[in-house]
């Protein structure tokens, strides 16, 4: 039997249970003047939350409801229609993806943390996040921080922070289940549930993810479980979870031009790359809260990231194949106190993390002159941080914090100009302090403005400094990334008929980490070669936010965000061209539709103009434009039963946000100009039900 033909026979069975039982339908939520108030964590762990209101920072949710109703299939997909944030990804459906904020382009600058534990890939800065190990049914809500965080959050969060709290058990025991397939031989299957027992909690899930692609060769599929266990005793709250990835895609690569416009479907010119990933991850939580004001939370986390990268073999080279361990643990302690202090409450938070992280990247390539690289980048980061919020009057709140991290590598990595063999081996620190403070005034309960100042540090990974293949070269001179931000902003929501925010900000950045596609090496004799390497280079970062909001009546919700990105080389050989794979503007807007109580109909556009390619660091190549439509129609009978259908680029266009430029080689020549295609019209039909 056909996929569809099953989810068909499933919505006709959910229906059917549903009209039987004849349930009310779910109430709407009464209406009233203003939009609902939202919080986001305001402490490096979860637990001490405050309004967005009271931020002093552009900050944002998607709740539950919204990752319902989105057409998107994935977490970067839903993040790409907020302000501020784009997704570049090479092959659509969320698989090699990433989520970028305040003008960082291919080389994010954005911290992920799910329930408080770091998922940015821990040695590969170009992936950000592992994000097909984090289904969207899982969420909960999704926290958007923009802007300097690392006072807060941490080293990392130079851009922006993208926080993800996950589902956790009720208080009455529940459950959902949701099958959905669709066209490119797509489905997806996933359960879970828990509840509260006593003074005991649990909850799990699974989700299975499989599809063929909209390019020849680039079947995928992935595997997701997490389950938890607490209990609630006279000496705190205790939580332990245990989670496991596994998944297997193929990138197609990139196309010439007459590929892309003759036949998007066929595999790019170089082949397509094979990759596995593996993580499993442990995590325990204690909370206690005090009588006297205080509380304490403690996180230890251990995980393990295992990748293997099988590459084609081309005219040039064998096939290679790359394989990497990342194992990492640690922990973070926290200590919170809330007081009245001169007729206003004061929130103070001191805190203290410790994160081991391995590296190892061993690449092997047979064929006439077979060989191998083998790359150790191992640290041992110690970080302490401060921060205070004092609610001087009734209108007026103050904020600040200090965070200190300190950083020790020990590299092991191949002088790759050595034909001896000869290695790299060296032990240093690097220091970074972020400091970083702001205001808020609230003119009435509905309308504030902020202004705030940090200074905010990404320090190198694993696959900035490390890695060496026949295409790459390391760098063990890598220095920090640092980031000055100040930003001013309004938010309104004073009606549900009209809302929304504003931010303007300035960045000034040193030392982001680029891959310079003209770097070169002298090989002695007077033999220089282009050898791509990773470079520092300073940069300067101006940008408009602005997100707007109408839920003119009960039965429509209308939005409209516009983003302004100017990144730019400041000094140097790229001095004033622009950063590659940051658009300079973005336009996203959207509707849903509610005529009745149980029929929803959402619809998004997505704009993206003047995106320079990766690599095209000389601004050489023509800039990339694109538009996307998507929809949702969701039907709800009854409270415990949902089917949707979901359409994404219903105007089937060719387009890519992924633009791509080649480096420059001895044997290939100039760069040349690739196409990562996007998938095409793509259908999904699904039915849900919670019990």
């Amino acid at each position: 039997m056909q996929k569809s033909a099953v989810i068909a026979l499933a919505s006709c069975a959910v229906c059917a249970a549903a009209f039987a039982q004849q349930p009310s339908p779910t109430p709407v939520a009464t209406i009233t003047n203003k939009m609902p108030e939202m919080v986001v964590t305001a402490a490096r762990l979860p637990g001490q939350e405050q309004p967005i209101t009271k931020l002093p920072a552009n900050a944002s949710v998607i709740t539950t409801e919204q990752i319902e109703r989105s057409p998107a299939v994935s977490v970067p997909e839903m993040l790409q229609m907020q302000p501020g944030l784009q997704s570049i990804d090479t092959t659509g459906f969320g698989l090699f993806s990433t989520p970028n904020m305040r003008g960082f382009g291919e080389r994010s600058g954005v911290l992920v943390l799910v329930d408080g534990v770091r998922v940015n890939d821990p040695g590969n800065s170009t992936a950000n996040a592992l994000w097909p190990s984090i289904p969207p049914q899982d969420i909960e809500r999704i926290e958007i921080i923009r802007g300097g965080g690392s006072h807060v959050y941490g080293e990392g969060a130079i851009g922006g922070v993208i926080n993800i709290i996950t589902k956790k058990g009720t208080k009455e025991p529940s459950g959902e289940a949701e099958l959905s397939a669709g066209n490119y031989g797509y489905w997806r299957g996933h359960a879970g549930g828990g509840g509260s027992f006593g003074p005991g909690r649990a909850y799990g899930s699974a989700t299975y993810e499989e599809g063929d692609g909209h390019r020849d060769g680039m079947a995928f599929y992935k595997e997701n479980a997490r389950a938890s266990v607490g209990v609630t005793t006279a000496w705190g709250d205790l939580d332990a979870g245990v989670y496991f990835h596994k998944d297997r895609m193929r990138n197609p690569g990139a196309q010439t031009y007459q590929q892309f416009h003759d036949n998007p479907e066929q595999v790019g010119s170089s082949g397509a790359v094979m990759f596995e990933n593996e993580i499993t991850r442990l995590t325990f939580d204690w909370s206690k809260t005090f009588d006297s004001g205080f509380s304490f939370h403690v996180k230890p986390y251990v995980q393990n990231f295992f990748e293997k990268l099988v590459s084609p073999a081309t005219a040039t080279f064998a096939e290679s194949v790359g394989e990497v361990n990342q194992p990492s643990w640690g922990g973070t302690l926290q200590l919170d106190h809330v007081a009245d202090v001169l007729g206003g409450q004061n929130r103070a938070t001191l805190g203290g993390e410790w994160v081991r992280q391995d590296f190892m990247s061993v690449w092997k390539w047979g064929g006439a002159f077979p060989g191998s690289y083998r790359s150790m980048v191992d640290y041992d980061t110690f970080s302490f941080f401060l921060q205070d919020a004092l609610d001087v009057t009734e209108k007026l709140r103050l904020q600040a914090g200090i965070r200190y991290d300190n950083r020790r590598y020990r590299l092991d990595i191949p002088d790759v100009t050595s034909f001896a063999g000869d290695r790299i081996a060296e032990i240093h620190d690097l220091d970074a302090w972020s400091p970083g403070g702001g205001a808020v005034y609230s003119f009435t309960k509905t309308e504030n403005a902020y202004f705030n100042i940090s200074r905010s540090f990404k320090l190198p990974i694993g696959n900035d400094i490390g890695t060496a293949t026949q295409d790459f070269r390391p760098n063990s001179d890598i220095q920090p990334i640092s980031s000055m931000n100040y930003e001013v902003g309004f938010r309104w929501d004073p009606w549900r008929e009209f809302g929304g925010s504003l931010a303007v900000y300035h960045s000034e950045i040193e030392n982001d980490i680029q891959v310079d596609p003209f770097s070169t090496v002298d090989l002695g004799g007077g033999f220089i070669i282009p050898w791509p390497q990773n470079q520092n280079f300073d940069e300067t970062r101006n940008g408009i936010e602005l997100g707007l909001h109408s839920s003119p009546t009960d039965w429509i919700t209308l939005f409209l965000n516009y983003t302004l990105q100017e990144s730019r080389f400041d000094g140097g050989l790229y001095d004033g061209n622009q950063i590659p794979q940051v658009p300079q503007h973005i336009i996203s807007g959207g509707v849903i539709w509610t005529p009745i109580k149980w029929f929803s109909w959402s619809w998004e556009v997505l704009h993206a103009r003047d995106q320079v390619p990766t690599n095209d660091l000389k601004s050489a190549f023509d800039r990339n434009d694109y538009t996307v439509v998507n929809t949702k129609l969701t039907w709800t009978p009854c409270k415990n039963a949902r089917v949707y259908l979901a359409v994404n680029n219903v105007l089937d266009s060719l387009y890519e946000n992924f633009p791509a430029a080649t480096s420059p080689t001895t044997v290939n020549g100039p760069q040349r100009r690739g196409y990562n295609p996007a998938p095409g019209l793509a259908v999904q039909a699904g039915v849900g039900v919670k019990f």
